[in-house]
């Protein structure tokens, strides 16, 4: 009875470990899924919300970071890029061509997700105000 207990604690374990040599090598081969993994647990988003008298289609924002840049909303919607980096993350977002707001953060981890949300608003005849909160662990 012992010895048949012992010889399954020693297949599973022999099982995780065999598991977890597979993906660390898998992982190190095909680094790019191991970042839609990181990404898939600890995900970013943007939610945009602007008043009836601006349109959303209008709205683009684009990201810099040290190691990676790109634009992450084209005319309102998400272009699907992952902005998930270590260090400074900046932000531009703009209302036609004009870049009506700049703001970063500063990330110390990069599994650290975070939700952006973004509130566009402008009275008659006047400039358009944006609002920001950053939701998450690296708000300054």
């Amino acid at each position: 009875m012992l010895r048949k207990l012992f010889k399954w604690i020693f297949i599973t374990f022999f099982s995780i470990f065999l598991i977890g040599l597979i993906s660390a090598i898998y992982f190190s081969y095909n680094s790019n899924h191991f970042y839609q993994l990181r990404e898939y647990f600890n995900q970013n988003s943007i939610v945009i919300n602007t008043d009836d008298n601006l349109d959303i289609n209008r709205v683009n924002i684009y990201w810099v970071s040290e190691t990676n840049d790109g634009q992450i909303i084209k005319n309102g919607r998400s272009t699907g890029l992952i902005f998930k980096e270590y260090g400074p993350n900046k932000f531009t977002i703009l209302y036609e061509r004009d870049t009506i707001k700049k703001f970063m953060y500063y990330k110390s981890n990069n599994w650290h997700g975070h939700k952006h949300l973004i509130s566009l608003s402008k009275e008659k005849n006047k400039k358009i105000e944006v609002s920001v909160q950053i939701i998450g662990p690296d708000i300054n």
